[in-house]
């Protein structure tokens, strides 16, 4: 078999498997961000899609890196170069089995190459000169070079120790896999008409912005708000929330953006980024105001998530802040 045929077609894939695994998966926070999210003071935080949910789960047994500014631009030519059907075919791969599954493990020096050759693959623009070889369906694997089985995302090794092209194969495998996985889920995330389809088209900008607003404070009271909810403000929350994330009931203008407690005039509700608090009025909240704190909270979730997975998979070199 040619070595660049990677691509073939791959069985369909039963996916409900996946989401079952999910419903299990842990919520999880931007590394290092836990202090600064943790006393929101609200009851949802961090709510995954499941899109957010399979891209993060596939990182978590992967392990993706952060890259450098231009270990970004090269790792991102090196994956715009995947046509539509090449990134399927990963997505396809990622769902059929788990990531590290291999007829034997990697020995010592081999996974201190491996350790060594990716911050160079990551940053330095050290590629493989071709893709990992598939077994066709039905085909065994004959004992000499790398081989993938698609339809079980199986690595199988040679007994011998393998070179670093072998290494470098696979290294890629596994980064395309996971770009193949956050494009695929983009695209499922804006084909559709829900709250998180309007939140995908929100630029790398804006993104930043919320960003800093809700998390990138260090005083305690980070995204709480100045007196708690009435037990009729939080009944109204509640289900107002519902009809936001299910019947695509929000309200614009965004919620006013204050920069010190000082600025807030005791009407309406305002956010300050001086301690990321939401401020509102003695009077009971409207509507209109329970669904600017809403669509606030759910676009923070959506930013921390975001950064999250674009540090993890190399499209932004670090955090907004750091």
């Amino acid at each position: 078999m040619n070595r660049n045929e990677i691509f073939r077609e791959v069985p369909d894939v039963v996916h409900e498997a996946v989401l079952t695994a999910l419903d299990s998966l842990e919520e999880k926070k931007a590394p290092g961000r836990k202090n600064k999210a943790q006393n929101r003071g609200r009851r949802s935080t961090f709510r995954f899609s499941r899109a957010a949910a399979a891209l993060l789960a596939c990182f978590l047994i992967a392990g993706a890196t952060a890259l450098a500014a231009e270990g970004i631009r090269l790792y991102r030519q090196r994956m715009e170069e995947m046509d539509a059907g090449e990134m399927e075919t990963y997505y396809e791969i990622a769902l059929a089995g788990e990531a590290t599954a291999s007829n034997r493990p990697f020995t010592a020096e081999e996974q201190a190459r491996y350790d060594t050759l990716l911050p160079q693959y990551e940053n330095n623009g050290l590629f493989p000169q071709a893709s990992l070889s598939c077994l066709d369906e039905g085909e065994p694997y004959g004992g000499e070079g790398v081989f993938l089985d698609p339809s079980a995302r199986t690595l199988y090794l040679p007994d011998r120790e393998l070179t670093d092209e072998e290494l470098l194969e696979i290294m890629e495998f596994h980064h395309r896999v996971d770009y193949s996985i956050y494009q695929q889920n983009q695209a499922q995330i804006l084909s559709g008409d829900g709250w998180e389809s309007r939140m995908a088209q929100l630029s790398d900008e804006k993104v930043s912005e919320i960003y800093l607003n809700m998390f990138d404070n260090p005083m305690p009271t980070s995204g709480s708000r100045s007196r708690p909810f009435t037990e009729n403000e939080q009944s109204r929350y509640d289900t107002l929330e519902t009809q936001y994330e299910e019947e695509g009931l929000y309200i614009e203008p965004e919620i006013p953006i204050i920069h010190a407690p000082e600025e807030y005039a005791g009407t309406g509700v305002a956010l300050c980024t001086a301690d990321s608090t939401y401020y509102m009025p003695e009077a009971e909240l409207t509507d209109e105001e329970l669904l600017q704190i809403i669509d606030y909270d759910h676009k923070a979730d959506y930013c921390i998530n975001r950064i999250a997975q674009e540090v993890m998979l190399g499209l932004r070199e670090r955090y907004p802040g750091d």
